[in-house]
């Protein structure tokens, strides 16, 4: 088996053995979904032109300052500690959920390289989910894959990370409500008609959660010593939110598939349409989970504050159940009765499905990012109780 050698530069990984030609044409010449993101334009001609200028000094600037540290790595530099070594070509590598995502842009395509330590079965596993979501026209086509050697290989999206800013709380009612109905809500109405739904009883939900979030690895003694603080306080709002849920009735509830990390960092536009790119995490969970995945990834993110985010949702959600009920009346029911109860067992999910990610992923941090939530999801439940 092949072996490439990557070093970290600033965040991301960069093939030592690539032709520095190449490298020059990727990082100044050839635009690409991994681009720095910026701040949307500025009204005003005069600032929209200072903004461009900036914009391209910043970026000329960064690849500049990449380049030269390839360049230094690759020719007169002992390689760092942190370099990877991986059985796939690409010219830039980021880490990802699992392992690391390579792009070869003379190729078009994203390989997934899975950490060595991966079970063969999670990898099957994710394949299998790839193998379901292809059949969408948003999503990347699976192209091939080989699970003795952990990747699989999928189509690279062109495309610009814009769709979160052309949505902003600044905007009157139509035009949000309009801007969230066309590029967002058919998104998700696909993934809900993809598979067919599943009933569960919220009660009977609730403790396979529960009994899946008390066994994760996190809260073992080998793990538990070095986040004491942080596993109190996600245990405390996990159950206190568990309690609300089982204090109703046993209502009966809609799982369907859902993308699992569904927001603007993953959501592309291109010339054509829109794209949904990283569906490592996709599963059954309950009917809203993509529609609050895309709204409280803004407060995590810093876009919006939580009380705009209570704006936006009291906006965006009935126009969403009205439109849903047009192919999915059950379900639009179901969310139309039951909305708390669906708002609260988004929470559960994320903060388990976050809990999991930050054993299984050496890779990413995933913390802080629970920490935050959790304090975006208790400002949120305060304002609402004000209302």
């Amino acid at each position: 088996m092949p072996e490439y050698k990557y070093v970290k530069i600033n965040d991301r990984y960069y093939c030592l053995q690539q032709n520095p030609v190449i490298l020059a044409w990727i990082l100044f010449l050839k635009k690409s979904t991994l681009d720095l993101v910026y701040r949307p334009y500025p009204r005003k001609i005069a600032h929209k032109i200072l903004f461009l200028l900036q914009r391209k000094w910043r970026a000329f600037r960064h690849n500049f300052f990449v380049y030269l540290a390839l360049i230094r790595y690759k020719y007169f530099q002992k390689i760092s500690k942190s370099a990877l070594t991986l059985p796939v070509y690409g010219q830039i590598c980021k880490a990802a959920h699992q392992g690391y995502k390579i792009f070869d842009f003379s190729r078009n395509v994203v390989i997934k390289v899975f950490d060595r330590n991966v079970d063969k079965n999670s990898v099957l596993k994710e394949i299998d989910r790839l193998k379901i979501v292809s059949q969408m026209d948003f999503a990347p086509s699976l192209r091939r894959w080989n699970i003795e050697e952990l990747w699989y290989e999928e189509d690279y999206i062109k495309g610009h990370l814009d769709v979160d800013h052309s949505y902003k709380p600044a905007d009157d009612s139509v035009t949000v409500a309009n801007k969230f109905h066309h590029i967002i809500t058919p998104c998700i109405e696909k993934l809900i008609s993809l598979q067919s739904p599943v009933t569960v009883n919220v009660t009977e939900y609730t403790n396979d959660l529960t009994e899946m979030f008390e066994g994760s690895r996190l809260f073992r003694q080998e793990f538990g010593e070095n986040y004491k603080e942080e596993i109190l306080e996600i245990k405390k709002f996990f159950h206190s939110t568990t309690e609300q849920l089982n204090a109703g009735r046993n209502y009966p509830v809609y799982l369907v598939f859902t993308h699992g990390d569904f927001c603007s960092a993953n959501i592309l536009n291109t010339k054509d349409s829109i794209k949904i790119l990283d569906w490592e995490h996709a599963a059954y969970r309950s009917a809203l989970f993509d529609f609050y995945s895309y709204f409280f990834y803004r407060p995590y993110r810093n876009r919006i504050s939580v009380h705009d985010l209570v704006l936006e949702i009291n906006k965006a959600l009935p126009s969403f159940i009205s439109n849903l009920s047009l192919k999915s009346p059950e379900i639009a029911e179901s969310i139309t009765s039951l909305g708390e109860v669906y708002r609260l067992l988004y929470y559960l999910e994320r903060i388990y499905m976050l809990v999991e990610r930050a054993m299984t992923d050496t890779n990413l941090d995933e913390m802080e990012s629970i920490r935050i939530y959790i304090d975006v999801f208790k400002k949120y439940e305060e304002l609402l109780e004000q209302e």
